[in-house]
């Protein structure tokens, strides 16, 4: 009995055990299979789990103990310190493992760990530098005037306003430029200069007669084509003033300069598209003239900046007058109730913007915008072409002014510079005006 008894209880315990033996082996590989791969070791230079082992090099050991101290490998390697194993698949990758299959999680590793592209940095654009030019030889038209045209420049058909004693005088053109050239060049200029001064002279008071309204309101109520007002229209000096100014052997020493030019230029102007052309010009430059746009509006395509050869060794090219700041400060609230000028002087003056031609186009005082020119007005500068500095110690603003004059078309001592280098007066004059032409005139009735 007891024997049949050990039977069945060796059965009944082989049945119950052996299954659960054979279960728990089953469920021990299953777990084992779905663990978490590297499981971390003490060993330096790997890492090893129960099925495989990952090998680094001396860099990725860094990164993945974290030596380097960033927090943003913690999220990009998924390594947790204090547990010391990974958390992400994309560890393997990084450590050699190539066992990772999961292709959503390897594409979202991808962009977790890329760096985004540096933009590259926009370089500051670099101003324009703008390199001298100089006339060039022989342009390519030869001046022909007729002889009809010549003869014109002596007929008495020009109203002229006198400025000094308030009369009305009809002369030629001849008789005019005289009176003009001899006023607005000094007659010891070369004799190309000279002309250029007729020629530009000739242009304007033709102009000034097709556009009788241009800027008439100066000429008297006579209906007079032009005055001698020079800042208005022409200066204009005549044989008998210049007498009584200087003497008559003075006088005849400027006539005996003036007059040749003249007469070797008689009927020739100033063309574009067949028509005489606005023909400014003003005392001296610096490097270039300006644009007539940046001066007064308008489109005039043979007013453009161009070079000039007044430079910082040409004499008299620099003026420096000084103010005081309280005189500053006045003229400046006389011009714009606006300007804030309460605190440091030396702030005052927040920004200068200059054009092309190296002129003052804006400027920042006190918080208001001026134009450059504005300021040259304000302050009876020479010309717009202008740098301003503060001196703490005298608490006076000096202004370095270069050139004299609105700046647009000729420049009448650069005329006479490109004249002594041996520029002749039609390559001076077509140089200044752009794409113009030299020919003559005749006025319609």
């Amino acid at each position: 009995m007891k024997g049949i008894l050990s039977v069945l209880a060796i059965t009944l315990v082989m049945t119950i055990l052996v299954p659960l033996i054979m279960a728990s082996a089953y469920y021990k590989d299953e777990a084992q299979t779905e663990m978490p791969v590297l499981q971390a070791t003490n060993t330096p230079d790997t890492q090893q789990s129960s099925d495989i082992t990952v090998t680094f090099d001396e860099k990725d050991k860094t990164e993945a103990n974290g030596s380097e101290n960033n927090a943003d490998d913690e999220i990009i390697f998924g390594y947790d310190e204090e547990n010391s194993f990974a958390l992400s698949p994309l560890f393997q990758v990084l450590g050699g493992q190539d066992t990772v299959t999961d292709t959503e999680t390897e594409e979202e590793s991808e962009e977790i760990t890329e760096e985004p592209e540096e933009e590259p940095e926009e370089e500051p654009e670099e101003e324009e530098k703008r390199e001298p030019s100089y006339p060039e030889k022989d342009p390519d038209f030869t001046v022909s005037v007729p002889g009809n045209a010549a003869q014109a420049d002596d007929v008495k058909n020009i109203k002229v306003y006198l400025h000094s004693s308030k009369k009305y005088a009809t002369m030629s053109m001849t008789e005019y430029l005289y009176g003009v050239v001899a006023a607005e060049m000094p007659s010891y200029f070369d004799a190309e200069a000279l002309k250029v001064q007729a020629v530009a002279s000739r242009t304007y008071t033709l102009y000034k007669m097709l556009n009788i309204s241009f800027n008439s309101s100066g000429h008297g109520s006579g209906g007079a084509h032009i005055c001698t007002n020079s800042g208005h229209c022409q200066a204009y000096l005549s044989r008998a003033e210049a007498e009584k100014k200087w003497g008559k052997a003075y006088a005849d020493k400027i006539f005996e300069a003036v007059c040749p030019a003249v007469d070797a230029t008689k009927g020739q102007v100033l063309l574009y598209d067949g028509e005489p052309i606005f023909s400014a010009y003003h005392s001296m430059s610096y490097k270039f003239t300006d644009d007539v746009e940046n001066v007064w509006g308008g489109s005039y395509p043979y007013l453009k900046s161009v070079s000039s050869p007044e430079d910082d060794n040409f004499d008299g090219v620099l003026h420096t007058p000084t103010f005081t700041s309280a005189k500053f400060k006045k003229y400046i609230t006389a011009q714009s109730k606006k300007a804030e000028l309460s605190s440091d002087p030396s702030a005052w003056i927040t920004d200068i913007e200059l054009n092309r031609s190296g002129r003052v186009q804006t400027i920042v005082i006190g918080g208001v915008e001026f134009t450059g020119r504005q300021i040259q007005s304000v302050f009876g500068l020479r010309s717009a072409n202008y740098t301003i500095s503060y001196d703490e110690k005298d608490d006076t603003f000096t202004f370095s002014v270069k050139g004299r004059g609105h700046g647009v078309g000729m420049s009448q001592y650069g005329a006479n510079l490109l004249a002594k280098e041996g520029y002749t007066y039609t390559e001076i004059l077509c140089h200044y005006y752009t794409d113009v032409t030299i020919g003559s005139y005749t006025i319609k009735k």
